[in-house]
C-alpha cells in the first residue's frame, strides 16, 4: 500500500488481518463512511529466506511483488506499538536480492543464502474508505491467496481467502477497531498467522528430501558457498579489506563442487553453470591477482636490490592492472548477465533432484566421488611429468588439485566424517597451497617481464629460483596426498 509511504521507500504499517470462512461475506463498508469503488489487482509474489527459515523465526518477511501499485522488494520488520516497518526497493532483477535489504537482515541471517521459498498468487479486490475531507482512512484488501512452496518445501498449493485492514498514517487506532468490529459481526474471524507466507509454510517444517543422502550433502554445500558470495556484495561494490578474495574462493569452491560432485544432482545445463562461475571467478581474479602480485613484488625487491625508479615502475603498472580489473569488475556486476548468474544458480538449488548417484548415503558417495577428483589429478600429473618444461601441464595440475582440495573439504564437513577425512583434506590444502606460490609467482615474472628495466631482470631470475622452489614443494606435497594406488582412467 502506498498511503504513508516516506521517500526513502519505508513505511510503519499498521493492519489487522481476518479470515474469511465458507459461508461468511463481506459486509457492505458504506455503512461506515464513503468507499471507492472495488479495484481488482493480481499479484504475484515471491517470497525469499534462508534454509533454514531465519527470517521467519525471526518474524521477518522478504518478498518481490508485482502486479500491484507498490511493485518491487518488500522488507518488512517488527516496529513499535505491534506495527511492521516496511522498507522498498524497485523490482530490480528476479533473484538478486537487493544488497541494502540483505544488509539490514544480515545480523540475522549471518552467511546463509536467501532463496526463493515460496510463490503467492493473489487476486485482491481493494477499496478505502474515505473521512469527510476526502483523505483515505483505511484500505481494506480482500485477498483469494494460492500458494506454492518452493524448492525441497514444493508439495502442490494451498488456497484460501483472507482479508487485510490497513490503516493510513495519522489515523487513530479507533478506526481499525470500528472496521474490525463490523468485520466480526458479519462472520469473519481473526486470522491465526502474521503473514501469508508463515501460513503457507507452516504445513511445510520437516519435509525434504533425506538429510543423510549425498544429494542433501551437496545441495547444503552449494546453498552455504552461495550464501557467503550473496553476502559480498555490498561489500565488494565499497572495496572492502579480502572481500574480492573471499567471493573468488566462494565461486571456486561452488565450481569444483559441481564439477566432482554434481553426478549427484539432476539438473539441466550444469556446464553453463559452471561456465558462468568461472566467468565470474576470472573477473574477480583481475583485481585479486594485482594486490596478490604486488606484494609479492614488495618482497622480493628488498631481497634483489631493485632500484627505487624500477620498484616504483612496477608499482604504477600494477596500480593501473588494479584499477582497470576493478572498473571491469564493477560493470560487469551491473550487467544482466551478472544478474543471471545468482538467478541461475539459485534455479539450480532449488529444482535440481537427486539422481541414482545422489540417493546414496552422503559419505559413502562423496568420498568416492572425492576419490575420482584424487585420479583426475594423478592422470594430469603423469602428463605434466612426462612434458616437464610445459608450465601450461602443471597449470592443469594445480585446477585438479583445487577442486580435489574443496572435494575432501565437503568429506570432511560430513556428519560422522573420520580423522582419516580431515588428514586428507589437510594434505590437499597444502598441495594447493605450493601451486598458489608457483603460479603467483609465474604471473608476477610475466607483469614484470613487460617493463624491462636495470634492476628488473634480477628479480626475475629470484622469481624463477623462488617458483622452482615452490613447485618441488608442490610435487612433494602431492606425493603425499595421493595415495599409492592406480588411478581410476573413467573420465
Amino acid at each position: 500500500m502506498r498511503i504513508g509511504r516516506d521517500e526513502a521507500g519505508t513505511a510503519f504499517e499498521r493492519e489487522r488481518k481476518f479470515s474469511l470462512p465458507d459461508g461468511a461475506a463481506m459486509p457492505d463498508l458504506g455503512v461506515l463512511g464513503p468507499v471507492s469503488p472495488m479495484r481488482t489487482l493480481r499479484l504475484r509474489a515471491e517470497y525469499f529466506d534462508t534454509p533454514a527459515g531465519a527470517l521467519a523465526r525471526a518474524g521477518l518477511t522478504l518478498r518481490r511483488r508485482s502486479g500491484g501499485e507498490d511493485d518491487g522488494w518488500h522488507l518488512k520488520t517488527p516496529g513499535p506499538n505491534g506495527s511492521r516497518l516496511e522498507h522498498s526497493l524497485p523490482l530490480g532483477a528476479p533473484c538478486r536480492v537487493p544488497a541494502s535489504l540483505r544488509a539490514t537482515v544480515a545480523d540475522v541471517v549471518g552467511e546463509d543464502p536467501l532463496l526463493p521459498v515460496l510463490l503467492l498468487r493473489t487476486r485482491r479486490r481493494i477499496t478505502h474508505l474515505f473521512g469527510e475531507s476526502g483523505r483515505i482512512r483505511t484500505e481494506i484488501a480482500v485477498d483469494r491467496v494460492r500458494a506454492r512452496p518452493l524448492g525441497e518445501l514444493s508439495d502442490g498449493t494451498r488456497s484460501w481467502c483472507e482479508v487485510e485492514v490497513e490503516l493510513a498514517t495519522g489515523e487513530p487506532e479507533s478506526t481499525l477497531d470500528e472496521v474490525s468490529s463490523l468485520l466480526l459481526r458479519s462472520g469473519l474471524r481473526p486470522a491465526v498467522h502474521a503473514s501469508k507466507a508463515q501460513l503457507a509454510l507452516a504445513s511445510c517444517a520437516g519435509r525434504g528430501t533425506a538429510r543423510d543422502t549425498a544429494a542433501h550433502a551437496v545441495t547444503a554445500e552449494l546453498a552455504r558457498h552461495f550464501g557467503q558470495f550473496q553476502a559480498l556484495d555490498t561489500a565488494l561494490v565499497t572495496d572492502e579489506d579480502d572481500a574480492v578474495h573471499q567471493a573468488r574462493v566462494a565461486l571456486r569452491r561452488l565450481r569444483s563442487i559441481l564439477t566432482v560432485f554434481g553426478r549427484t544432482l539432476a539438473a539441466p545445463d550444469l556446464p553453463g553453470l559452471v561456465s558462468e562461475l568461472r566467468w565470474a571467478g576470472v573477473l574477480l581474479g583481475g583485481p585479486r591477482d594485482t594486490e596478490v602480485i604486488l606484494a609479492l613484488i614488495d618482497d622480493l625487491a628488498g631481497e634483489v636490490g631493485l632500484s627505487v625508479d624500477d620498484h616504483a615502475r612496477i608499482r604504477v603498472h600494477l596500480a593501473r592492472r588494479h584499477d582497470d580489473a576493478r572498473g571491469l569488475l564493477l560493470n560487469s556486476m551491473a550487467t544482466p548477465r551478472w544478474d543471471a548468474l545468482h538467478e541461475r544458480m539459485i534455479g539450480h538449488l532449488l529444482r535440481a533432484k537427486a539422481s541414482r548417484s545422489g540417493r546414496r548415503h552422503a559419505s559413502l558417495e562423496l568420498r568416492r566421488l572425492a576419490d575420482r577428483a584424487d585420479d583426475r589429478v594423478r592422470r594430469r600429473l603423469q602428463l605434466a611429468q612426462s612434458h616437464p618444461g610445459d608450465v601450461s601441464l602443471w597449470h592443469d595440475v594445480r585446477k585438479a588439485a583445487k577442486a580435489a582440495r574443496y572435494a575432501h573439504d565437503v568429506v570432511a564437513g560430513l556428519p560422522g566424517s573420520r580423522s582419516a577425512d580431515e588428514e586428507c583434506a589437510s594434505a590437499w590444502k597444502d598441495v594447493t597451497s605450493a601451486f598458489g606460490d608457483v603460479q603467483d609467482l609465474v604471473i608476477a615474472r610475466r607483469e614484470v617481464g613487460l617493463l624491462g628495466g636495470p634492476t628488473v631482470g634480477t628479480l626475475m631470475d629470484l622469481a624463477d629460483r623462488r617458483a622452482d622452489s615452490a613447485l618441488a614443494e608442490a610435487r612433494a606435497a602431492l606425493l603425499l596426498a595421493l595415495p599409492a594406488r592406480a588411478p581410476d582412467l573413467t573420465p
